[in-house]
């Protein structure tokens, strides 16, 4: 497909810059059934808890590491909500050390 003109926002600077401490946290929730009945409220509380220890002064960004349908549909909302800066949904469990991979070499600099 042949492009006709220059996008209009090509020569435009962006004022955003990222923080200098990006926070990150990584869920795998597969289903709220048996050992994980309750994690989804404790990943709650835990977002909870690290959005109150930043005051502001810092990103938060997380990865769903292949979680259920409900998880991510809490994470998508807290995103669009503005209490979550970045939001990384993966479909299937990369484990920790993949999770943390990714996490790694997303975060904004």
């Amino acid at each position: 497909m042949t492009r006709y003109g220059m996008n209009p926002a090509r020569r435009k600077k962006t004022a955003y810059q990222p923080s200098r401490v990006t926070a990150a946290l990584m869920s795998y929730i597969p289903n709220l059934e048996g050992y994980f009945s309750h994690r989804l409220d404790v990943l709650k509380l835990s977002l909870e808890s690290l959005r109150s220890s930043l005051e502001g002064n810092a990103d938060l960004m997380v990865l769903d590491n292949g979680s259920c349908r409900e998880v991510r549909e809490y994470l998508a909302g807290q995103l669009a909500a503005g209490r979550i800066d970045y939001l990384i949904h993966s479909r299937r469990n990369l484990g920790v050390i993949g999770g943390f991979k990714i996490l790694f070499n997303a975060v904004p600099m």
